[in-house]
C-alpha cells in the first residue's frame, strides 16, 4: 500500500493478459464476479483480461463498461462503487513484473536452496523469515 493506493504492477510478463478481468481474484480475496454478479451478467465482455479492460479504460464512462442493455438506476450504483474500487489501483505500463527468490544470491528458485532453508535445524537462516518471495519493482 502507498498513500492508500494498492499497487498492481503490469508489466511485460503476461500475467496480466491472462488474468481474468471479472472471474480471477486479482483485486481482493472475492472475485469481482462474486462482488458486482449483475454486472457480470450484464457485460459483453465477461471473459476479458485485466490487460484489456485497463487498456479500454475502466473509469466512469470507459470504454470497458459495455452491457447488453441499458442499466437500470440502481445498477449504475452500483457500476460506481466497482469504479471506486478499481479507482484505489495504480497500474505501470511498462514496469517489469517479477518475483525474486530472497532464499539465493542468484534470486532464482532451486529445490536445493528450499530445501537448505526448510531443515534449517539451528535457525541460523536471517533470509527470509516469513516470506520467500519478493515482488521485485524497478
Amino acid at each position: 500500500m502507498s498513500g492508500g493506493k494498492k499497487i498492481i504492477f503490469l508489466g511485460r510478463s503476461v500475467i496480466w493478459r491472462f488474468t481474468l478481468f471479472s472471474v480471477d481474484l486479482w483485486l481482493d480475496k472475492v472475485s469481482l464476479a462474486m462482488s458486482f454478479n449483475r454486472h457480470i451478467e450484464l457485460a459483453e465482455n465477461k471473459l476479458a483480461t485485466v490487460d484489456e479492460m485497463f487498456l479500454l479504460g475502466w473509469e466512469v464512462n470507459g470504454e470497458a463498461w459495455k452491457w447488453w442493455r441499458r442499466l437500470f438506476a440502481w445498477e449504475e450504483g452500483l457500476v460506481g462503487e466497482c469504479v471506486n474500487q478499481l479507482s484505489s489501483i495504480v497500474l505501470y505500463v511498462g514496469v517489469d513484473d517479477r518475483w525474486v527468490w530472497k532464499l539465493h544470491s542468484s534470486q532464482s528458485y532451486t529445490v536445493k536452496s528450499a530445501y537448505i532453508y526448510l531443515t534449517d535445524i539451528d535457525g541460523t537462516s536471517t533470509e527470509g523469515e516469513y516470506f520467500c518471495f519478493a515482488p521485485v519493482s524497478e
